[in-house]
This record gives structure tokens, C-alpha cells and sequence, in this order.
């Protein structure tokens, strides 16, 4: 009930977006969930439309001022950008 509409969870340290649905689609599987569940194909689907062309999700933790996935939130605060 937490899952965002974007299928993400938001968690509050670090990298919000990438670790939240990291341990939500843990926990649906820990609790038995099937990992075509509708949930983890939406968080997997989340995950994969961030990813960058480098393998990489460059989020950083300006994801955690904004509430919102910050692919280059850096830029916005300063210090050049992030990975």
C-alpha cells in the first residue's frame, strides 16, 4: 500500500528510489510473493526505465530533499553532478 503510483517506494537515506525498491521487492519475495507479481514487475520496470546507459542509476541524495528521483540532482545543487 506504500508502492507509489510510479511503482516506486521511497525510502529516506541515501539513495531513496534505488534502495527503496531494492528492499520492497526483498520483502514481497521474503513474505512469499511470486516475482511476477504485479508490484515487482512494476518496481522492475520502475528500476529499468532509470537506468543509464552506463549500467549505472546515477540517483544521489538529493533524491531525499525533493521526494523525487533525482538522476542528476547535483546539478541542481552544485558540485559539478553525480556519477
Amino acid at each position: 500500500s506504500i508502492q507509489r503510483p510510479d511503482a516506486s517506494w521511497y525510502g529516506s537515506w541515501a539513495c531513496c528510489f534505488c534502495y527503496g525498491c531494492w528492499f520492497g521487492i526483498e520483502g514481497l519475495i521474503k513474505a512469499g510473493e511470486s516475482k511476477s507479481c504485479p508490484e515487482i514487475k512494476r518496481a522492475c520496470d520502475f528500476l529499468l526505465s532509470h537506468q543509464r546507459d552506463n549500467g549505472g542509476w546515477g540517483e544521489d541524495f538529493t533524491s531525499c530533499y525533493d521526494k523525487d528521483y533525482a538522476k542528476q540532482g547535483m546539478h541542481a545543487y552544485g558540485d559539478e553532478g553525480s556519477g
